[in-house]
């Protein structure tokens, strides 16, 4: 028993106490549906939280004492790699956690059995370095900068990509055709899954990248560096940035997807800050590890918790439901976008997507790519839509014009058949059926 919380209980839960673990973590992440969280330790062990006591007694502060709490929360541990667990990860549905560390292996737990019901030794030629899941493919890469796509079907790897010199230090699936990596050798990468090769590629810079993260539904991209500078990329400009944010004392190790243009970020100074991208500033502070430095966040399946872990041998948990609550700020974004049409609109920099967009409209395959479902970045689709909108009510008032005029001039009706054939020919345009990215299919289920 995972002592899941049901969505109908309506008593608040306290905040998790802090997680202290007997060696450094080098990796954390929560299941996408309960209450657990799943941490990689220098050691080699993998562990398995619930990390929060949902036990009705605990709730209410009964007469019960707590002792044998911590081991009544850990689920599981286990030494699973020989050398550093370097990256744990859950797949879609939960049911399988990824683990991948320096021993070069790849290896899954059976969440529901907490059993290892996989292992895949020497999956790359050196040490695993990050994890990704997207659907039934999961992503790795490594030290040499080679990045794998393993079929979970199949059991085995579909494709590698090796681009980058120096070890992989963000691997982001944006759908089933888009891949974007970072690495330390200063570049992001972008790959074609469906073509297998390379679709275009940065310049190098002398700062390291650390880790990517989308925004404005997949137009923009956000990378965290060493120097503390995020890049700010835009969908079809990748040779530099079109942006940068300067304003963290120390590397970006880390950051996490608020909404639409604000992003959490952990830095190597301890602090977790709230950033908002466009116009770019610094909105406030989560929290801190005292003074040392954050390396990896993740965010629970509710949106309520944000974990971070650091070299203090600790994970801890920051309620940060307050950033995704409607307070009435719509109105305030609403004269934010007026205030970036006047002056620096998001849209401006770089190639623009509708021009990327007619391009490449012969060709679907390179098409820009569509947000994931549920994602909470959300790219006003305001061009065409308000084009077509313009030029309907152009057309109703010319048809009120026309009904007005009582000539019957020959010409003039032309006229008439020719605006109304146009406004039937614009009926229903800009509507194409949305993208969506296929539906995870099941991981290993024979076993």
């Amino acid at each position: 028993d995972l002592g899941i919380m049901d969505d109908d209980d309506e008593y608040e839960l306290p905040l998790p106490s802090d997680l202290l673990f007997e060696a450094p973590i080098f990796s954390i992440d929560f299941h996408p549906s309960t209450d657990i969280i799943a941490a990689g330790l220098v050691t080699g062990s993998m562990e398995i939280h619930r990390y929060r006591d949902l036990l009705e007694s605990s709730i209410n502060n009964n007469n019960n004492n707590n002792d044998g709490d911590d081991d009544e929360k850990l689920l599981f541990t286990d030494l699973v790699h020989e050398g550093a667990c370097n990256s744990v990860k859950f797949n879609e549905d939960g049911n399988f956690l990824f683990s991948a560390g320096a021993d070069q292996a790849l290896k899954a737990l059976d969440v529901n059995s907490l059993r290892l019901c996989y292992d895949m030794p020497d999956a790359h030629p050196t040490s695993i370095m990050c994890l990704a899941t997207l659907g039934s493919t999961i992503f790795s890469g490594d030290e040499d900068g080679c990045v794998k796509l393993w079929d979970t079907r199949q059991r085995t790897s579909i494709a590698s990509f090796h681009q980058h010199s120096e070890y992989i230090t963000g691997i982001l699936p944006l759908d089933d055709q888009w891949l974007l990596c970072t690495a330390a050798d200063g570049a992001l990468s972008v790959w074609n899954m469906k073509k297998n090769k390379l679709h275009d590629m940065s310049d190098t810079n002398s700062d390291e990248y650390l880790c990517v993260v989308p925004l404005y539904e997949n137009s923009r991209f956000v990378v965290g560096s060493a120097e503390g500078v995020l890049n700010i990329y835009k969908w079809g400009t990748w040779d530099q940035p079109v942006d940068k944010f300067q304003g963290h004392p120390g590397s970006v190790d880390c950051m996490i997807v608020v909404d639409d243009k604000t992003v959490l970020t952990g830095s190597s100074d301890g602090l977790i800050r709230v950033v908002q991208i466009k116009p770019n500033k610094m909105l406030g502070v989560v929290g801190e590890h005292d003074d040392f430095p954050i390396e990896r966040m993740c965010l629970s399946h509710d949106s309520t918790y944000l974990a971070t872990s650091s070299h203090d041998d600790t994970v801890k948990f920051w309620d940060i439901r307050y950033l995704f609550e409607d307070d009435g700020d719509d109105d305030e974004e609403g004269e934010g976008d007026e205030e970036d049409e006047d002056g620096e609109n998001v849209w401006d920099e770089g190639e623009d997507a509708d021009e990327i967009e007619d391009e490449e409209e012969d060709d679907d395959e390179d098409a820009e790519p569509v947000a994931k479902k549920g994602s909470s970045s959300k790219r006003p689709k305001r061009d065409a839509e308000q084009d077509d909108k313009d030029e309907d009510e152009d057309l109703d008032d010319l048809d009120s014009d026309d009904d007005s005029d009582d000539s019957d001039d020959p010409s003039d009706k032309k006229k008439r058949k020719a605006k109304d054939a146009k406004k039937k020919n614009n009926k229903g345009k800009g509507k194409e059926k949305e993208k969506t990215r296929p539906k995870p299919k099941g991981f290993w289920a024979d076993i």
